[in-house]
């Protein structure tokens, strides 16, 4: 279904008219405009506290607001990822001129810290980067591929001349999921705004010369924040009979965790749900087994294998590097892993079986997980040296 904010009368409006027009609607977010206030006012008082309303030079961080009807956050991999990179570029040499901020576009619910992982980061509002700071020159804002088309009416509501007095705006576009991403034209709508539009991807497979054709912008892979020496890797013996799997909604899902549980009736079975991000990876530590049904090389794949177990996924082009193709837990389809997973489980329930499986994924996987080779590639980032410059 089409956001009412992508209909031609929407992409006319302010996002503070849509704002506003939620609020009048719906009681629950009556409710929200009482607790944003609190939000507003902290945000307020904590930007003059922790940034320097004279820097020139600023690299801002959108993410994701709360729900729309709860008001909690919503935790992801690509936050974690957002945050990480926040966290990173904080300590880059040739980064040292820029303040980093993180914020929230001002038409999504606010958040004023994420609660659900450990982090330090106050989470201010997107106006605010215009607002607060008066005397920018070089401005940097990388935007996740989720919120790429609601860039142009933020920009509108910030205005050609304010945007006018920047003397080098430089728009990123966090390309974390090619099945999310916009079409061309989104993308295309940015440099209406400035030039200097480019793209980085979480996945080398689509980090390629034809998506960069395709989108008409110099394209850069930002590599995987996720390394194995972030976990704690437990062996065979510590582990639990445990198998945790991913929240994601596959039609699939329920016949394949049935099967595996029918089979194997004292194995316990844990969806990674309504957990905070230290609970989920308390969980991996335990878990001999983790099963994804998501896009496959992702962290529930990834931090079952570096917390020392075995993950489990489907294959597909758009995520994994080819090499993961041959390897023994990564199936062909879902109809596969429902045919085999259940037996695959009990047959390597022994530590030799396990470990040989286990050693064999781990060293191909941080082959292409490497924290030293994510730090360097965001380095190339920040000193133009990109992969697919767009000539």
């Amino acid at each position: 279904m089409t956001k009412i904010s992508q209909t031609f009368l929407g992409k006319k409006c302010p996002p503070q008219i849509w704002k506003w027009g939620r609020i009048l609607l719906q009681s629950s977010q009556r409710r929200r405009l009482i607790r944003e206030r609190q939000i507003q006012k902290s945000q307020d008082t904590l930007i003059q506290e922790q940034f320097n309303a004279e820097g020139a030079n600023l690299v801002v961080y959108i993410v994701d607001g709360a729900d729309w009807h709860t008001g909690r956050e919503k935790i992801s991999g690509g936050l974690l990822a957002i945050a990480s990179y926040y966290e990173e570029t904080k300590k880059l040499p040739e980064m040292s001129s820029y303040q980093v901020i993180m914020v929230i576009l001002d038409s999504c619910p606010l958040i004023l810290r994420h609660n659900e992982f450990d982090n330090t980061i106050t989470v201010f509002r997107f106006s605010q980067v215009f607002s607060y700071f008066k005397h920018l020159r070089h401005l940097i804002i990388h935007v996740p591929e989720l919120l790429v088309t609601e860039m142009p009416a933020e920009f509108r509501a910030v205005g050609r001349e304010r945007l006018a007095t920047i003397e080098n705006l430089h728009i990123n576009v966090m390309n974390q999921n090619i099945q999310k991403m916009p079409g061309p034209e989104a993308v295309a709508a940015l440099k209406r705004f400035t030039r200097n539009v480019t793209m980085t991807t979480a996945h080398s497979r689509y980090c390629t010369p034809e998506m960069a054709q395709r989108y008409g912008v110099t394209t850069h892979h930002f590599s995987n924040f996720c390394g194995p020496e972030l976990y704690r890797r437990r062996t065979y013996a510590e582990k639990s009979n445990l198998l945790v799997a991913s929240n994601d909604e596959h039609p699939m899902k329920d016949a394949i965790l049935g099967k595996i549980q029918a089979k194997l009736p004292n194995l316990r079975i844990q969806i990674i749900r309504n957990m905070t991000y230290n609970q989920a990876k308390a969980a991996n530590e335990q878990a001999k087994w983790g099963v994804t049904f998501g896009e496959g090389m992702d962290l529930y794949f990834l931090e079952a294998v570096f917390s020392g177990g075995i993950g489990f996924a489907v294959y597909n082009d758009e995520f994994f590097p080819p090499d993961c193709k041959g390897l023994p837990t990564v199936f062909d389809s879902y109809e596969q892993m429902l045919r085999e997973l259940p037996a695959m489980l009990e047959k390597l329930d022994n530590p030799a079986a396990f470990n040989e499986c286990h050693q064999t994924m781990f060293d191909l996987l941080k082959t292409h997980n490497r924290y030293d080779e994510y730090l360097q590639r965001l380095q190339a980032f920040y000193r133009c040296k990109y992969d697919i410059p767009l000539k």
